[in-house]
């Protein structure tokens, strides 16, 4: 199994690998301590991770399903669900607003994205800040991308998959990347765009933004392309 420093992008599906440093906190490394490392020997070690879809909503449901895993979730009704097509990939998704995922970053865009020939599930994209809301707090976006990181740290990934605040430009990083034995994969991308000439700190932190992707085939993404030797 191969895993490169980038993978295919796909435009419906958001896996846009940005980043960079917040101007006035940062992303916190991560940092072992030398006062306990003769005691992580004995520590068991990890679980390995499971990547099977977000919450209720599982790889290879169909829309229907995915629906009620929504309404499950989050208790919206099927009025207030976003129904997309991609005219470039023929992907389809639902989409839903949710005000609080969890006690950090905001209001949140969650997507559901459903393979060209399948018709199932094979991605889960969430965004915060920028695009999500118009009311971005910045820093409480950056606070969510160290809070998640840390969560998807505590379990175990194949070794050539991960990554860690890996920075890709000037306002992009990877926060975190993983994949399970399985191969499916959880992105987590954070961007700070340079503040423009002349542009404040404050309205300058209104363009944060963080997007985790769950992917079922990182690799091999259902959607249209044209086939070796077609033409």
């Amino acid at each position: 199994m191969t895993f490169q420093k980038t993978m295919p992008l796909v435009s419906h599906i958001l896996v846009i690998f940005l980043f960079t440093l917040f101007t006035s906190g940062g992303l916190v490394e991560a940092k072992t301590g030398k006062k306990n490392s003769a005691a992580t020997t004995s520590v068991a070690p990890k679980k390995w991770a499971v990547i099977d879809g977000f919450r209720s909503a599982k790889f290879g449901m169909d829309k229907n399903r995915v629906k009620k895993a929504i309404g499950k979730d989050f208790k919206i009704s099927s009025r207030k669900i976003k129904q997309t097509k991609n005219s470039l990939e023929k992907t389809e998704s639902l989409q839903v607003t949710v005000p609080e995922l969890f006690p950090a970053g905001g209001a949140s865009r969650v997507g559901y994205v459903f393979g060209h020939q399948s018709k199932k599930l094979m991605q889960i994209n969430i965004l915060w800040g920028l695009g999500a809301t118009k009311k971005v707090n910045g820093q409480d976006v950056v606070d969510a991308a160290n809070l998640l990181r840390t969560h998807f740290a505590k379990k175990r990934y194949v070794a050539e998959s991960m990554l860690v605040n890996q920075r890709l430009d000037a306002s992009k990083i990877i926060v975190f990347r993983g994949a399970d034995k399985k191969g499916r994969m959880a992105v987590l991308v954070l961007d700070t765009p340079k503040p423009l000439e002349g542009e404040s700190p404050e309205d300058n932190a209104k363009k944060v933004s963080l997007h985790l992707s769950y992917i079922l085939k990182p690799n091999q993404p259902d959607i249209l392309t044209i086939d070796e030797g077609m033409f």
